[in-house]
Order: C-alpha cells, then sequence, then structure tokens
C-alpha cells in the first residue's frame, strides 16, 4: 500500500469520526438527517438508513425544521461575505447531499425536495469574495467528497480577483475587444411580483408578464456608448434580456460576460450576445415565483456588474 494511499485513508477516517460526533450531538432532527446523508455521501450510509426510527418522535418536525431552515439560508446567501458567506455555503452543501441522498435511498423527504431546490438556486453562479473562496479552498470534506454529491462552485472555488485576471487575460488575449467600459447604469426597480397573482393554469399570468416587462433601462458608459437592456418573459416561462447598442456597434455586447436570473444563468443566443436567455419551465412553482422576484445581473467582461 502506497503512502499517498494511506494518508488518503486516515483523511477519510479522520472525517467520518468528525461527522460521526457531530451526529451524536446533533440538537434537532435536522441537524441528524444533514450529518447522516454527509456520511452516506464519502460511503457510510448506515446513519442515513436508519435515521426514521433513531429519531422517533422527533421526526415530526423535520418537515418545518427543514423549510424554516432553507428560507433562512437562502437570506445568508443572499447578504453573507467572507466566513459568514463560507458557512452558508457549507450549509447549503449539507442540504445538496441530503436531497441527492434521500432520492437515492428510499426518498422519505421527497416532499421536502422542492424546498432544497429553490434554496440552491441562490448558490448557481454566485460571486465569490477572496475571503471565503480562500476559505472554502483545500477543506477536508469538500476534498473527500466525491464530484457527484458537490454544488458546482465548491467543486473549485474561484474568488472575485482571479475571475476579473481571467477576464483580463480574455481581453489580452484577444477574446474580448478592450474598451472602457463607465460604471454609471440607473434602472427603474421591479415591483415584487405576488404569487397568488401569478399563475394561470401553470403559466405565468398576464399580469406577471406586464410587470416583469417593466425591467428594462439604459446603460451609460464613460466611452459615450449606451446600451438599452430589457426583460421579456414569455408564456412558456421562456425569460429572454435583449440588448440594444445606439450606435450600432454589435462588437458591443462581446463585453457582457454573464447575464442571470437570481442564480439562474442564461445563455446567448448566438456569437452577437445581444439575446440571452433561459427557461424556468422545469422550476417548481415556489422557485419559478422567487425568480420573478429576484434581480437580472448583467457582469462585463472587465468585472463590472449591473442589474434590473
Amino acid at each position: 500500500m502506497s503512502e499517498h494511499h494511506s494518508d488518503s485513508e486516515r483523511s477519510l477516517d479522520e472525517l467520518r469520526l468528525s461527522i460521526e460526533d457531530e451526529l451524536q450531538g446533533a440538537d434537532t432532527a435536522l441537524d441528524h438527517v444533514l450529518c447522516a446523508a454527509r456520511l452516506a455521501a464519502i460511503g457510510e450510509p448506515d446513519a442515513y438508513l436508519a435515521w426514521p426510527g433513531a429519531l422517533g418522535d422527533r421526526a415530526a418536525d423535520l418537515s418545518d425544521e427543514l423549510s424554516t431552515a432553507c428560507l433562512d439560508l437562502v437570506v445568508r446567501l443572499r447578504r453573507a461575505e467572507g466566513e459568514e458567506l463560507v458557512r452558508a455555503l457549507l450549509e447549503a452543501q449539507a442540504f445538496h447531499t441530503l436531497r441527492i441522498v434521500d432520492r437515492d435511498m428510499g426518498g422519505l423527504l421527497e416532499p421536502a425536495h422542492s424546498v432544497i431546490e429553490s434554496m440552491l438556486l441562490e448558490c448557481d453562479g454566485l460571486p465569490l469574495d477572496d475571503e471565503a473562496a480562500g476559505a472554502l479552498h483545500g477543506l477536508l470534506e469538500l476534498e473527500l467528497t466525491p464530484d457527484a454529491f458537490l454544488l458546482p462552485i465548491l467543486v473549485a472555488p474561484v474568488g472575485l480577483t482571479a475571475c476579473l485576471a481571467i477576464s483580463e487575460a480574455r481581453i489580452a488575449a484577444g477574446l474580448r475587444p478592450v474598451e472602457h467600459i463607465g460604471r454609471a447604469a440607473h434602472f427603474d426597480p421591479a415591483e415584487q411580483l405576488e404569487p397568488e397573482l401569478a399563475f394561470d393554469g401553470g403559466r405565468p399570468s398576464a399580469r406577471m408578464i406586464d410587470r416583469f416587462a417593466r425591467r428594462r433601462g439604459e446603460m451609460r458608459f464613460d466611452d459615450g456608448t449606451t446600451a438599452e437592456v430589457r426583460a421579456v418573459l414569455e408564456e412558456d416561462w421562456q425569460v429572454t434580456v435583449k440588448f440594444r447598442i445606439a450606435d450600432a456597434d454589435e462588437a458591443w455586447c462581446r463585453r457582457i460576460d454573464l447575464v442571470r436570473i437570481g442564480a439562474r444563468l442564461a445563455r446567448p443566443i448566438d456569437d452577437l450576445q445581444d439575446f440571452w436567455t433561459t427557461s424556468l419551465a422545469n422550476l417548481g412553482v415556489d422557485a419559478q415565483t422567487r425568480l420573478m422576484n429576484q434581480p437580472i445581473l448583467i457582469k462585463m467582461s472587465n468585472g463590472q456588474r449591473f442589474s434590473i
């Protein structure tokens, strides 16, 4: 047996013992199943298979605990930085693991999967500050948990400084036009969409479509160029963010690196990058409503961000 293999086994035993200690000290039913799921992800499924009997009457509180914790975590993921963001992401990772493990091991918590999925939307494309990225890099549990159980953002955490350096390297390589982009952009805030008025037979209502269309504005830059941007919601839950350049400079839109609604990434429909789109059709009602009330983020190749 190689020395490297022995070190890996010792690290895995160390992680297993650490999570087992957390499991023994779990104060709530939710903490118990989250620890049990983390153990299952590293090849120790017994605790998860046994949780319904182990929790007894406490299992009745599990659904409410899970929903409350996910809603609280959404708020923290949106606001947290540094160490607090690390803690929030590791909690989100535990919920992600719980959903996968439960799906593969009987689905006893299946009614709660949609709540977890809605919360996890906040992690998709979430920008990491340098402190958070540094703290996440090299954590033992993330290194030893198979990638299939990891949130994409935690497979290889990258901070904002590194992201900016990558963008600048792309510009230097000629993959983006090098042009100065100003700092000013102002948009009217979108109205909050009321879920009870939003849906018509599984489709977005006319009122929701109309309100969503009010997301529009003008981006003004120091080099004198301007760009109009507006968002469109279709009846089939397709969301499109459209850019129009006043001076007809088609290359301008190639400055755009990222467009997302909440945590849902959009993609350009062609090389011009003046239309970015994503579909919400495969999401549940809770996730669709949540996304309709979140800002649309536009990130430029130099790291600037604008939102509508």
